[in-house]
């Protein structure tokens, strides 16, 4: 018999976390829906883990849409179509290939980039596990801890606007309140 939640108790568990997060943020009372099988917290994984992958997957969104912002705002080449990865792949060239905000004087990201490159592209390639629900995939990623793994997730992103705000010319504070202001926003 074909089962649809999974070839496995443990994609079972996957399917039913993503099914339950999707509908516990529309009503706040699926936990407590005793008819959903989704409800029961052994079908699914636990909380921990469940917030994690969320908090990878919104992270990944939010460098996309910075990304994709930043290169539209600048008037720099884009493609619709290009996901996160290729977006990876081609943003420095492309940012490197225009000017900075209110200036003749091209932007150039520091050398600290490419650290920071193969960062976000772990986080991708986190988004992409998750996005495509490999169980084991999944798992493996959970096995180291999962609060960690979204800690760092989001704090690269941080780092992104960090960097790319003073490459572009966007941030004009003064350095005191720049850095606060993302000391504020990175997590522990």
């Amino acid at each position: 018999m074909v089962n649809l939640a999974g070839l496995t108790a443990r994609d079972g568990q996957l399917w039913h976390t993503y099914l339950f997060w999707a509908r516990a943020a529309i009503d706040p009372q699926t936990s407590s829906n005793t008819q959903l099988e989704i409800a029961q917290a052994k079908n699914r994984l636990n909380e921990r883990q469940g917030m994690a992958l969320q908090a990878i997957v919104f992270s990944a969104f939010a460098l996309e849409f910075r990304m994709r912002r930043l290169l539209e705002d600048l008037g720099a080449p884009i493609r619709r179509r290009d996901t996160l990865g290729r977006l990876l792949d081609v943003f420095r060239l492309r940012l490197e290939a225009v000017n900075q905000m209110g200036s003749t004087q091209r932007i150039q990201l520091p050398p600290e980039w490419h650290r920071l490159e193969r960062r976000l592209k772990r986080l991708s390639n986190l988004r992409n596990r998750i996005a495509h629900a490999n169980y084991c995939e999944v798992k493996q990623l959970l096995r180291q801890r999962p609060r960690e793994v979204a800690a760092s997730s989001f704090n690269a992103v941080v780092d992104f606007i960090r960097i790319t705000n003073a490459a572009v010319g966007y941030d004009k504070d003064p350095p005191a309140r720049r850095r606060a202001r993302i000391v504020a926003l990175r997590v522990k």
